[in-house]
């Protein structure tokens, strides 16, 4: 049984768990959701972390609260992001 769960729409609030969540993250069902509003944005691993990111186990967690957002990177990335490896970072 899956029950639905309240979460933000922001970049890095919430995830897809995969293995441990990160620091400041609570597994809710199937994903790791921040648990405080000043949680650093965090986004699934996928080769090297962008600027401003550190690995922690399976993610790329930021390393301050106003961290520009990163996104794994789709083809192009949307209009006011860059790409970084993987990734498409927040100008």
């Amino acid at each position: 049984l899956l029950l639905p769960i309240a979460v933000t729409a922001e970049s890095g609030r919430a995830m897809p768990k995969d293995g441990v969540c990160p620091i400041g993250y609570r597994t809710e069902v199937r994903y790791c959701v921040a648990s405080r509003a000043n949680t650093p944005d965090a986004v699934a691993k996928d080769g090297v972390c962008p600027m401003g990111y550190h690995t922690e186990g399976r993610y790329c967690v930021a390393n301050r609260v106003n961290a520009p957002s990163a996104i794994p990177k789709n083809g192009v990335c949307p209009s006011g992001y860059h790409t970084e490896g993987r990734y498409c970072v927040s100008n």
